[in-house]
């Protein structure tokens, strides 16, 4: 089973799995506490970069406050997927594409404005994200997650 498809089910028994009803147990409740992100590297011509090798997944680095955080195989094939961490707020990320290639990315969240259920939180809402400087569109994928596009 891929990757996608697994956690396409999982969100969709989550989901199910978490209405409001009287007399709601929470303790066998497992709410989702993760928010995954992805960016998707092209050139001008909208090759993806990852594709063609341009930049490889094993060897770029995604870093915030000096922890090193892990990639998530989730069509790994195309793009480069991370858990997001850090506060409600602004929260800046170091990605090391090559030795001498360093880029910025800043993820703004926002306090999720109503509960999933009596028993699980929402996730925090990205707001705004800016890669080197510019301000990039959210782009919502067919799992639910998001990602942006950026052009190199």
């Amino acid at each position: 089973m891929s990757f996608k498809l697994f956690v396409s089910l999982f969100l969709l028994a989550f989901l199910y799995n978490c209405k409001i009803d009287d007399g709601l147990d929470c303790t066998v409740i497992d709410c989702a506490t993760e928010q995954l992100f992805s960016i998707e590297f092209l050139d001008e011509e909208g090759t993806n970069l990852i594709t063609n090798e341009t930049y490889k997944l094993d060897t770029i680095e995604i870093t915030t406050d000096g922890t090193r955080l892990e990639l998530i195989p989730l069509d790994s094939t195309k793009l480069v997927t991370f858990i997001i961490v850090g506060a409600i707020g602004e929260t800046s990320y170091s990605i090391k594409l090559h030795p001498n290639e360093t880029d910025t990315l800043v993820l703004t969240t926002v306090e999720p404005t109503t509960n999933i259920n009596q028993c699980c939180t929402a996730l925090p809402i990205i707001e705004k994200v800016s890669y080197n400087q510019k301000q990039k569109n959210i782009i919502q994928m067919d799992n639910g997650f998001e990602k942006i596009s950026v052009v190199k």
